[in-house]
C-alpha cells in the first residue's frame, strides 16, 4: 500500500463527518475545520478545493517558509478570512492591512473565492504592486 493508498483508507475510516486541526504559527493560533466531503473530493478528483482545505495548503506552505528561511518574505493571507460573498469589504480590508501591518513581507499570497472560481492574488507592498492571476482570465 502506497502513501496515498494508506492516507484514503486514513480517510475511510473517519468516524466523523469531520474533523477540526489545530495548528500553531509563530504568532497566531489557526483551526482549521475540515469536512469529510472535502477530503474525500480532494482526494478522488479535483471538483473543489474548499476554504479549509485551502487555508492547511496556505498553513503547510507558511510551515515551509519558516523552515526554509524564507518567512519574511512570504505572507499568506486566509481564504476564510476573505471571502467576498460572506463579509463585508470593510472587514477584508482590515484584516489584509493589519495582516501588512503586523507582519511585514515581501509578498503575500491571497487565494480568492470570486463567483465561485478561484483565484489568486499575490500583493507586493513595498514594490506598491498586486498580481492577479485567473485560470479563466476574468478581472478582479
Amino acid at each position: 500500500m502506497d502513501a496515498s493508498e494508506d492516507y484514503l483508507k486514513k480517510i475511510n475510516n473517519l468516524k466523523e463527518n469531520s474533523f477540526s486541526l489545530d495548528l500553531d504559527h509563530e504568532t497566531s493560533e489557526l483551526s482549521v475545520f475540515i469536512d469529510r466531503v472535502d477530503l474525500n473530493e480532494l482526494t478522488s478528483s479535483i471538483k473543489w478545493l474548499s476554504t479549509s482545505i485551502l487555508s492547511l495548503w496556505c498553513t503547510y506552505l507558511h510551515r515551509m517558509c519558516i523552515s526554509k528561511n524564507f518567512n519574511k518574505l512570504f505572507g499568506f493571507l486566509d481564504p476564510n478570512r476573505i471571502l467576498v460573498h460572506t463579509k463585508p469589504a470593510e472587514v477584508i480590508q482590515t484584516y489584509i492591512q493589519n495582516k501588512l501591518d503586523g507582519e511585514p513581507k515581501k509578498c503575500y499570497l491571497g487565494p480568492l473565492l470570486n463567483s465561485n472560481h478561484w483565484q489568486l492574488f499575490v500583493i507586493c507592498p513595498e514594490d506598491n504592486i498586486i498580481f492577479w492571476f485567473c485560470s479563466l482570465n476574468r478581472s478582479p
